[in-house]
């Protein structure tokens, strides 16, 4: 008992042996928590899903957006753009024919965008009315393209003879 008290006559000692009695009595519990998760992949047999389909609402008004940075992110600086294009037509889905305008200046771009934003509404799952549109629409897209973005390099045989054979 004797020790007891003399203990309690110090302090610091009350404070010291409070202390690590709160920690010891309040211990930390931490606690995990798991799922496990069961996939199935959608395209390879898994599951046989109806493709589901929607309207586009296109705006007649234009909407235009900038972004700047290095060019060696001139890719995400184009998706910055669109997205501030279509932040301000009020966070329309997509941004309908968009025409991109990059301006270099060293190892800095600045890209401005303008085009038509739209909004996708009306999902449903397909119909045979909407089967015939997107095949007339995947056959239009067969079409053969070319992009002028593309600066034209010389075979290896053009840079021997040259361009037009001389």
């Amino acid at each position: 008992m004797r020790n007891i008290l003399s203990i309690c006559a110090n302090p610091l000692k009350v404070i010291f042996l409070t202390f690590i009695a709160s920690a010891v009595l309040s211990s930390c519990a931490s606690t995990i928590k798991t799922r496990s998760v069961t996939t199935a992949e959608i395209l390879h047999g898994g599951i046989i899903h109806k493709p589901v389909v929607a309207d586009l609402a296109v705006s007649d008004t234009k909407v235009q957006g900038t972004s700047s940075g290095p060019y060696s992110q001139l890719e995400m600086l184009k998706n910055e753009a669109v997205t501030e294009a279509l932040t301000k037509a009020g966070n329309a889905d997509v941004l309908v024919e968009p025409n991109f305008s990059i301006s270099i200046r060293g190892k800095y771009a600045q890209v401005e965008v303008s085009g038509y934003p739209a909004t996708y509404k009306n999902f449903r799952s397909m119909e045979d009315d909407d089967k015939s549109w997107l095949d007339y629409v995947s056959e239009i897209h067969r079409i053969k393209s070319y992009d002028t973005t593309k600066k034209r390099t010389a075979t290896s045989s053009e840079k021997k003879s040259g361009l037009f054979g001389f």
